[in-house]
């Protein structure tokens, strides 16, 4: 009976074994059909990371490549049961260090600042005569710039700009002096700016400028001197060159000739109030090169004052206006006007005219306009009546047509009552050529 169990024993041990290693093979041998069981490898997140590149032509960046996750075999453990094998591990992609941009080279300051300059400003230009005449040029800076030279060009004004004009001279200061010009010419200027990197900047604003000849002027010619109160007004007939600059006058006193004018004169005209009529006068003509005509003397003429009455054909008048009698006035009349604006207008030819009056208690103030220029306000009030007052008197004038305009202010009355009267007795006109009306 022993024996027996313990056979037993043994048969059931065996068939234990056996059992076991048929499932174990049974497990490994599964069939090729069957899906296979897998760990989902670990998702790695990438970065796009943008590396610059350093290179004068391209400011592109570059994506750095993204490593690949490996995949995962899974393990069979000893009991049988699969197990996840453990993630690889990934290594992330290495950043690049942030650049610094304070470090990095400066680029050549013609290239940082590649743009032309802008244009010079006032360009200002003048003709001096002499010995040896030039064109006299100056310019200022482009406002904020320095650039490292100037062109200067030049073209006959009138005519048209040539292609590819070459400039006349290259200037590293803002002011040139053009000697190489010729007689009675009208010159056209311009000025560009040229920086370093050869950029030519637009063109300066231009100026025209006429040239002259050094060929002495003509004395001047049909020169006349009136005497007038005060003084001696003389005149001449205009000289025609075109490199006239202007006239001197001259007065003989102390047995030489004296000369009156401070500066040029430009007009064929001057009046001279300590002039005498004893005293002999003359003009000459200047050129731009500063020489002289040879002088033109006179001898002033003696002059009788001219009178025009208030009801002279040369008189016209707007607005209300009256002729009163008076017997105190000049013809025992004189032209009353109250309102204001009213004028009274005198043409006349000569070199002196005076206004004469009356004055009373009524009377106000009057403009008095020279050729249509303001040229006094004069008040005609007094507390008693006067007769042959001289209001104004305008001497030294160009010989020549001129007209002369009273106008009522309608204010000046001394009194404060309602009257601003102004009035008209005669015109004095003094002039060789004067006709009496």
């Amino acid at each position: 009976m022993k024996g027996f169990k313990k056979h037993i024993a043994a048969s059931i041990a065996v068939t234990c074994v056996f059992l076991v290693c048929a499932v174990a093979i049974g497990m490994g041998a599964a069939p090729a059909s069957a899906p296979e069981k897998t760990v989902q490898p670990e998702i790695v997140q990438s970065s796009m990371v943008i590396v610059p590149i350093e290179s004068a032509a391209s400011d592109a960046a570059v994506e750095a490549p993204v490593q690949a996750a490996p995949v995962v075999t899974p393990a069979v453990s000893a009991g049988g049961q699969t197990e996840a094998a453990p993630a690889a591990v990934v290594p992330s992609p290495a950043l690049p260090a942030t650049p610094d941009l304070e470090a990095a080279p400066a680029a050549p300051l013609d290239v940082i600042l590649a743009v032309a300059p802008n244009a010079p400003t006032n360009l200002v230009g003048t003709f001096v005569g002499g010995t040896t005449p030039y064109v006299r040029l100056t310019w200022s800076r482009p406002s904020g710039q320095r650039p490292n030279h100037y062109h200067v060009y030049r073209i006959i004004a009138g005519n048209p700009v040539p292609p590819n004009l070459t400039p006349i001279a290259e200037r590293t200061s803002t002011n040139y002096s053009d000697y190489s010009i010729a007689a009675d010419v009208l010159y056209r200027y311009w000025v560009t700016a040229v920086n370093s990197a050869g950029q030519q900047s637009g063109p300066s604003n231009t100026v025209d400028v006429q040239t002259y000849s050094n060929a002495p002027c003509a004395a001047p010619q049909g020169v006349q001197a009136f005497v007038v109160d005060p003084g001696v007004s003389i005149d001449w007939l205009p000289n025609t060159e075109k490199n006239l600059a202007g006239y001197n006058v001259y007065e003989y006193r102390s047995n030489r000739w004296r000369k009156l004018n401070s500066s040029l004169l430009t007009d064929n005209h001057y009046y001279y109030a300590s002039g005498v009529a004893t005293r002999n006068y003359a003009v000459t003509a200047v050129n731009f090169s500063g020489i002289e005509s040879p002088r033109t003397s006179v001898t002033p003429t003696a002059t009788t004052p001219v009178r025009y009455e208030e009801n002279a054909p040369s008189i016209t008048v707007t607005g209300l206006w009256a002729v009163e009698a008076y017997t105190g006035a000049s013809g025992g009349k004189i032209r009353v006007a109250g309102d204001k604006g009213a004028r009274l207008n005198f043409t006349f030819t000569g070199s002196q005219v005076k206004v004469i009056v009356a004055t009373y208690w009524t009377c106000g103030s009057a403009n008095i306009y020279l050729d249509g220029a303001l040229y006094s306000t004069v008040n005609l009030y007094s507390y008693n009546t006067k007769y042959n007052v001289i209001r104004l008197s305008i001497p030294g004038l160009k010989h020549g047509s001129h007209t002369l305009t009273m106008e009522a202010t309608g204010t000046g009355n001394g009194e404060g009552a309602p009257y601003n009267i102004i009035n008209l007795d005669y015109f004095e006109v003094r002039d060789s050529g004067s006709v009496p009306q």
